[in-house]
């Protein structure tokens, strides 16, 4: 999946096409609920003011399942992110997901985060990434004699 269909955080500022189509106009929206897949609730705040619309199962205009079902993208739209705002660096978001998978697999056998982040420190993946991912995933930490 594209590093931008990951579970987005609640509050997060986006754009909301109507079809999924960036060539459209955009509307301001805030994520009001978002899914390990980068599915996502969104309100939409109308371009005239009023009251924000509640938009339900948007996929991020990248995602290839949007891609391949056109009745998706008439039905839910598509989201982006602005281009004055991305996820910070160590959201995991930003990690391949057959990193990002490695964590949670590791986490599943020992769900420390020091001892996960020196597995994974060969592939360039920081502490503050594997504890991202945690939080992302709601993993729940247990301390170990490494922590």
């Amino acid at each position: 999946m594209p590093k931008s269909t990951k579970r987005v955080p609640v509050g997060t500022p986006v754009l909301f096409f109507r079809y999924a189509d960036v060539r459209s106009p955009p509307y301001a929206a805030l994520v009001a609920e978002c899914n390990a897949t980068g599915v996502c609730r969104l309100n939409v705040f109308p371009s005239g003011g009023g009251e924000y619309e509640s938009m339900s199962s948007v996929y991020h205009v990248n995602d290839p399942r949007l891609k391949g079902n056109r009745e998706l993208a008439m039905t839910y739209g598509g989201w982006d992110y602005h281009s004055w705002f991305r996820p910070p660096e160590d959201d995991p978001s930003n990690l391949p997901e057959e990193v990002v998978q490695k964590i949670v697999d590791l986490a599943s056998e020992n769900p420390s985060i020091k001892t996960v982040a020196k597995k994974v420190r060969s592939a360039g993946v920081t502490e503050s990434q594997v504890a991202a991912v945690f939080l992302a995933y709601e993993i729940e930490e247990k301390e170990t004699a490494d922590t």
